[in-house]
């Protein structure tokens, strides 16, 4: 490894706090995988909860460029957008980078692991391994999230910036990952803390304002318990909300359950999922987005498993 370029070799960020803290000596179980199949890869576990994203844009800056998320959905989450700080952060300096010249894999130790079911990935971590070591790339969309400051009209200026590459929403959805995440860092595992966390906010729910514009026309204006958007198909622990997404197809699919079929859920290949909605692909190009407007300042949002 002494010789190999630093763009050449894996940077695994290892989240101990993902598996209900059990992801560091699962993480002794792929480095023996990774070994095996010959993968040149450096690792480095995170030292408090919150700074995967931080160790990812310092290793873009010492030069690396492929990456291995140790977790999960919210680990990838974070991994994702240490890569976008770095981007970001070059281009105000005039310097041009891109995420094609980033490749991110993962090992699979979340509870959801959502992200690779679109993919195709297994959550057997030595198979997880074998995708890294053999080279099996693919492209997909990236989204970009931003927050706007309504006071600062008509030219709406954002307050923040992050990156999404999976699923994300508001309203139901956003509480369901709030409360979730709360139960994991209870020591709770299981696709049950997301039955009863929908459940939970299924039946706390608040109906409010909402207009959602795609491309510059009004796709919809009116009541919502929850709005979901997504370039992957799952969320939530295998939920499909956005059955029809395709991960490189430039559309950002989403789903808007009507009011009066909020408690209608059924059971389809274990997948729970609303099965009466409004808009099923909303397809909206990238380069122009979707824009959600809350009257309400109280708009829970939450995107590829990370609470609000």
């Amino acid at each position: 490894m002494e010789n190999t370029p630093k763009n050449e070799i894996w940077f695994a960020v290892v989240n101990v706090f993902a598996a209900s803290k059990k992801a560091a000596s699962l993480w002794e179980e792929s480095e023996r995988y990774l070994r095996e199949a010959g993968v040149v890869f450096h690792g480095t576990r995170t030292g408090k909860a919150g700074n995967v994203a931080e160790l990812t844009f310092d290793a873009c800056m010492a030069g690396y460029r492929k990456f291995i998320a140790v977790g999960g959905d919210g680990t990838v989450h974070d991994v994702l957008n240490g890569i976008a700080g770095f981007i970001d952060w070059n281009k105000a300096y005039g310097k041009s980078y891109s995420f094609s010249e980033f490749a991110l894999g993962v090992i699979p130790l979340g509870s959801g692991n959502d992200w690779i079911k679109s993919l195709g990935i297994t959550k057997d971590l030595r198979k997880a391994v074998e995708v890294i070591a053999d080279g099996r790339l693919s492209k997909q969309d990236v989204v970009r999230v931003s927050m706007l400051d309504r006071d600062a009209l008509p030219y709406e200026r954002e307050t923040s910036v992050s990156y999404m590459v999976n699923v994300g929403g508001i309203g139901i959805d956003a509480k369901v990952c709030d409360h979730v995440n709360r139960l994991k860092s209870q020591g709770r595992r299981g696709k049950i803390l997301y039955v009863t966390s929908l459940i939970k906010a299924v039946m706390e729910r608040r109906p409010s304002a909402l207009k959602i514009i795609c491309d510059g026309d009004t796709a919809f204006e009116g009541r919502y318990i929850s709005v979901a958007f997504g370039v992957g198909k799952y969320s939530g622990g295998g939920m499909r909300q956005t059955p029809a997404a395709v991960l490189d197809d430039g559309l950002l699919d989403g789903l808007l359950p009507r009011l009066a079929a909020d408690l209608d859920f059924l059971l389809h290949d274990g997948s729970m999922y609303p099965f009466s909605y409004v808009g099923s692909r909303c397809g909206a190009a990238l380069s122009y987005g979707i824009s959600l407007r809350c009257p309400s300042c109280s708009c829970p949002y939450g995107q590829d498993g990370r609470p609000p």
